[in-house]
């Protein structure tokens, strides 16, 4: 076909079983692999929705299916939006968990700073939160959810009084030099 030289690579399969059965990607990591594979691929939109059609099982084909019947010119990303709609975890649900990601006994600070970015990424993508504001809650996050006694959180926290807030990436180099 056309779309293989251009960087395609297939897509896991999802049936929108839940439970998720073992063996099987649940939702989150198949539309995390879904949406970074539309970005990547050089390919109409047509190409798009077809893989993105044989890549859905049983229920899951369903849905596609009852969009196409309702609105045939939907694109690959509204595909996806329907998928999310019905299988995606909420945006109250994103933002308490947000909220109640702690870092775990024995975890590195940076582990647990890139674990509450992945969440912090989906409760912004799902506007639960303003990217201007995104820095901010992720600071307080931080200092909320490390452990206690940790001493890079409490430098952190005297960084913080400051309100120089860091970027992510500036935050997790400077916490790895600190480890």
């Amino acid at each position: 076909p056309s779309y293989e030289g251009v960087g395609y690579r297939k897509l896991r399969f999802f049936f929108g079983i839940q439970p998720t059965p073992v063996g099987e990607d649940d939702f989150e990591s198949w539309m995390d692999q879904s949406v970074q594979m539309m970005e990547e691929w050089k390919c109409s939109d047509t190409i798009k929705r077809q893989q993105l059609a044989e890549s859905l099982r049983g229920p899951a084909s369903d849905v596609i299916r009852s969009l196409q019947t309702s609105t045939p010119l939907a694109g690959a990303m509204e595909y996806l939006h329907a998928l999310d709609d019905l299988y995606g975890t909420t945006e109250s649900d994103l933002y308490l968990r947000c909220h109640t990601t702690y870092q775990e006994e024995g975890e590195k600070l940076s582990q647990y700073i890139c674990r509450l970015e992945k969440v912090l990424h989906k409760v912004l993508v799902k506007k639960g939160i303003l990217a201007s504001r995104l820095v901010q809650v992720r600071m307080e996050q931080i200092l909320k959810g490390a452990c206690s006694g940790n001493l890079i959180a409490l430098k952190l926290q005297l960084s913080d009084s400051c309100q120089n807030l860091p970027s992510f990436s500036k935050l997790v180099q400077d916490i790895r030099e600190e480890e």
